[in-house]
């Protein structure tokens, strides 16, 4: 009985240690490897704001939040659009934005809240906010889009 004792507790301690050294997965890291992976990029330590914009987003919500963007803002260096279908950049963005395109449109599988048209804010190279539009009744993100910026 005691040899089956012995090797319980080695297999107990065993495995206390191999799930301390498991990568903790996260929201801020899943984006950082989508980043990575699909722009070669990673999460900047000044603050920084990823428009995101998925194919399966609602039209109605993406065009009024994109329309919204390029009439009330102006770009910014802080300021990224992730977008999966070019025909939002070029129908809606008038101005010179910084726009990365998701051509494999991984953007609509990532496993993190976003929907319809989401900002990720970041900032020390984590995500401090992520802020949706609910439903295609609503513009970006249900608040004063300026106030999201100034934050």
């Amino acid at each position: 009985m005691k040899p089956y004792l012995a090797i319980f507790l080695f297999m107990l301690l065993i495995s206390c240690n191999s799930t301390s050294e498991k990568k903790e997965i996260t929201t801020t890291s899943i984006f950082s490897d989508y980043l990575n992976q699909q722009f070669n990029l990673s999460i900047p330590s000044e603050k920084h704001i990823f428009i995101t914009l998925p194919k399966n987003g609602c039209k109605g919500a993406i065009w009024t939040s994109l329309t919204s963007i390029d009439q009330l803002l102006e770009p910014s260096d802080k300021i990224s659009f992730i977008i999966a279908d070019d025909v939002y950049a070029s129908k809606f963005l008038k101005k010179n934005w910084k726009i990365l395109f998701d051509k494999d449109d991984k953007l609509d599988r990532l496993n993190i809240p976003i929907s319809n048209v989401s900002a990720i804010i970041t900032e020390n190279g984590k995500i401090k906010l992520i802020k949706s539009s609910t439903s295609c009744d609503n513009a970006i993100l249900d608040i004063d889009i300026k106030e999201l910026f100034e934050k």
